[in-house]
């Protein structure tokens, strides 16, 4: 994944704040998910639009962990939410129209 591609939550997912945690409803399949405190705080930062590499620096801010860490684990979580419909990377350059 691009480090500077912002991602946004698809449409059909709907998620709540429980505790420390976040419950995740994909709409289109009824599969729910749960997000760990980090897991948690990465999808924070999604729902407001930032990038990878803005996530990954928000979390080695806020949390004591090894950057190298922290983009292996983000890369996965980020890997498992678009592997199941409930994120969706956007586009870094404009499309060329067709001719």
């Amino acid at each position: 994944m691009d480090p500077n591609q912002t991602i946004t939550v698809s449409s059909h997912v709907t998620f709540q704040q429980v505790g420390d945690e976040t419950v995740l409803l994909n709409l289109a399949s009824g599969q729910y998910f749960g997000l760990n405190t980090v897991g948690s705080r990465i999808w924070q930062l999604l729902a407001q639009g930032r990038s990878r590499s803005q996530i990954c620096q928000t979390i080695a801010t806020e949390f004591s962990a090894p950057m190298t860490d922290i983009e292996r684990d983000t890369d996965a979580l980020l890997t498992a939410l678009q592997d199941n419909g409930l994120i969706l990377p956007q586009s870094t350059t404009p499309e060329s129209p067709l001719s």
